[in-house]
């Protein structure tokens, strides 16, 4: 996550705040923190990265529809039950995948 973060605070200050990498940056991190369980803090990020991608690439760009998903699914997430079979295996999965 910090690494996440770090590069997203570099390409902010490199490239600017409406930078295609770093809108892939911000996305990037926003998925990182859904792995970890922090929805909140994604769903914030995701959408901030939506309005700016749909303003800056255009409603069809292939990552404006990636966030726009990316975003959907982890509203879809924060409506489930945390003792739901399905979010129990998620969590499992997400961990595996991150190596914890």
């Amino acid at each position: 996550m910090r690494l996440h973060r770090q590069t997203l605070e570099d390409r902010t200050r490199i490239l600017g705040p409406e930078h295609p990498d770093t809108l892939a940056s911000r996305h990037n991190l926003a998925l990182a923190l859904t792995s970890a369980g922090e929805q909140a803090e994604a769903i914030q990020l995701l959408r901030r990265t939506l309005d700016d991608r749909v303003r800056i690439l255009g409603d069809e760009h292939t990552h404006t529809l990636s966030t726009r998903n990316a975003l959907e699914t982890v509203l879809a997430m924060s409506t489930q039950r945390p003792q739901s079979r399905w979010w129990h295996w998620l969590r499992r999965r997400n961990a595996a995948a991150s190596g914890g």
